[in-house]
């Protein structure tokens, strides 16, 4: 799923190493209710955050935990606000996203290790459902404010 400003490139690229419709599709931007489904389609979600050159980063990244929900294998840069979330090797793969040889690889290792995949998605599913879910927010919220 890709909605942004590099959508035409990104799909001129695509068609290019005859990737478009295949490995690939452009879905544009899609209605919140409807993530789940398209995210439990994938087999990979992959999150190359980067930090800007003024230094800014990503923060907690709900984008990771809505595809960790929906059991999908996620590969992530190695922010740390990501790392609250994804334990590199255990719930998914971090790696640092400048090396994009290494980048690369572990996409590839992902696609071509599907007993792998599956195992880091399971993995993650169950640590984002222990820590992140609803309930566990709502149940944290409720505590913090009972304790105020």
């Amino acid at each position: 799923m890709w909605s942004g400003p590099l959508e035409n490139d990104l799909k001129r690229q695509a068609k290019n190493l005859d990737l478009l419709g295949k490995n690939i599709i452009f879905t544009g931007a899609i209605p919140n209710d409807k993530l789940p489904k398209y995210y439990a389609t994938a087999d990979i979600f992959i999150g190359p955050s980067v930090v800007a050159k003024s230094g800014g980063s990503e923060g907690f990244g709900l984008v990771f935990v809505e595809a960790l929900m929906s059991k999908t294998c996620v590969i992530a840069s190695d922010l740390k606000a990501i790392s609250d979330i994804i334990k590199n090797e255990t719930t998914g793969i971090q790696t640092d996203v400048k090396n994009i040889g290494l980048f690369s690889e572990k996409i590839i290792e992902l696609i071509e290790n599907r007993e792998k995949r599956e195992k880091l998605a399971e993995n993650t599913y169950k640590f984002v459902k222990n820590h992140f879910s609803w309930d566990v927010i709502k149940n944290r919220y409720y505590k913090v404010l009972k304790d105020d």
